[in-house]
């Protein structure tokens, strides 16, 4: 079994000890196109999330098979949309041989991979959200809060829920006053208290 890692600087997102992993070829390219330039079968494609959301979006159609992101941020809504684009999988870094055979085999079986720490972030959210302190926030304020954690902007946010600024604002102001919280600092750890980020 054979992945392609899509990146701009593919020798640094899998870390030298994993290149010989075990039933594995791994083959590093700097975009889809140039891979099938040089008559490589792409294989499962692994995505670096650095790439950014446009490059990434031009080469999913080259892509003859399931493909996956890896993430290095650990951007949870930038996890989301790749999931919306057609993501086959996210796996986190760093990570190691295990989870990289996992990932994979789970392509191959065509089976979507969600890495361990993104499913209890995204379990904790939607469990959290009906309860305590979150209980008393309505679902759009809920999903502000968690973009705000994330150190998303007021206007990325409205972008984002398609809702206007002044809306984004005013459940900014709304669940700030509901959990008693004064600033983003206070909202990131908050967030994190919750476990509701990375």
């Amino acid at each position: 079994m054979h992945i392609s890692i899509i990146s701009s600087s593919a020798e640094n997102i899998i870390p030298p000890s994993l290149d010989n992993t075990k039933g594995l070829t791994i083959l590093k390219s700097r975009s889809v196109q140039s891979a099938l330039d040089e008559n490589i079968a792409l294989g499962n494609v692994f995505f670096d999330a650095a790439l950014g959301e446009k490059s990434i979006t031009q080469q999913i159609n080259l892509c003859p098979s399931q493909w996956l992101v890896i993430n290095m941020n650990k951007n949870i809504q930038k996890t989301l949309q790749y999931l919306q684009l057609g993501a086959s999988g996210v796996l986190i870094r760093p990570f190691n041989s295990t989870k990289l055979r996992y990932s994979t085999q789970s392509l191959a079986d065509k089976k979507l991979y969600i890495d361990d720490e993104l499913k209890q972030i995204l379990a904790f959210r939607q469990i959290k959200k009906i309860l305590q302190p979150f209980n008393d926030l309505s679902s759009r304020e809920f999903d502000v809060f968690c973009l705000l954690a994330e150190g998303f902007s007021i206007q990325s946010i409205a972008k984002l829920l398609t809702i206007s600024v002044k809306t984004a604002f005013n459940c900014q102001t709304q669940l700030r006053q509901k959990l008693r919280l004064k600033n983003q600092q206070q909202i990131v750890q908050y967030a994190k208290t919750h476990s509701l980020i990375f």
